[in-house]
């Protein structure tokens, strides 16, 4: 994974690097739903990476430092919105019982939570699931931008204009490439929602590996529901 080394607090050489398994939902009414997600490239080569000592939790700090960032960045600011952090902690807790399953029950728990309210309104909502745990939070902008450029189109989109999140601990796929890992993973986008990720990664060659990691789910809206 490439970080910037103007953001690297410290280093750390690991000998088996854990994916960034992104995903992300686009839902706008009076428009289309886009669901993806994103694999980041990972070996079993040794390699170095941002632990930065100030932001090597992810935590509340983390998450407001991110969205400062992309505010910046964007022209725009992003608002905070407790009933869409609610509204993330529904999702992790359905997310994380089928992982395998691209944003498995969204349509779901949208209903259950919103019911049918924002189909009669022109309302805009998004979705991104992601693990930076080891970036700092410009590092990860970077890593966004050149990895996940559909994640970070969504971000600095400014019909999004309010955020919640949750972080969560839990369960996800590591991702290998070819010849046995030493290779990375050619896949970086799944394209849909309800998308077998095991198997669509095997079909570039890739396996899997279920490990624990940090889960950063952020709801986004272009009005606080």
């Amino acid at each position: 994974m490439r970080t910037s080394q103007n953001d690297w607090k410290s280093l750390l050489i690991q000998f088996f690097t854990e994916a960034v398994v992104m995903t992300i939902i686009f839902f706008a009414f009076y428009g289309t739903k886009l669901i993806i997600n994103t694999i980041a490239n990972t070996t079993h080569n040794s390699t170095t990476y941002s632990n930065s000592t100030t932001y090597s939790v992810i935590n509340n700090t983390w998450v407001e430092q991110f969205f400062e960032n992309v505010s910046l960045i964007r022209g725009s600011s992003y608002y905070y919105c407790q009933n869409l952090s609610d509204f993330a902690k529904v999702r992790f807790n359905t997310m994380v019982t089928n992982y395998g399953i691209s944003h498995y029950g969204y349509d779901q728990d949208f209903d259950r939570i919103y019911g049918t309210l924002y189909f009669t309104q022109n309302t805009s909502f998004g979705e991104e699931v992601l693990y930076p745990s080891g970036y700092t939070p410009k590092a990860f902008i970077s890593e966004l931008e050149t990895s996940a450029p559909l994640h970070w189109d969504m971000l600095v989109n400014k019909t999004f204009l309010y955020y919640g999140y949750d972080i969560q601990n839990g369960p996800h796929y590591v991702a290998y490439g070819p010849n046995g890992g030493y290779s990375p993973c050619p896949a970086t986008e799944i394209p849909g929602p309800n998308i077998n990720i095991p198997q669509y990664l095997a079909q570039y060659g890739c396996t899997v590996a279920t490990e624990n990691e940090t889960w950063f789910v952020m709801e986004l809206s272009s009005s606080c529901p």
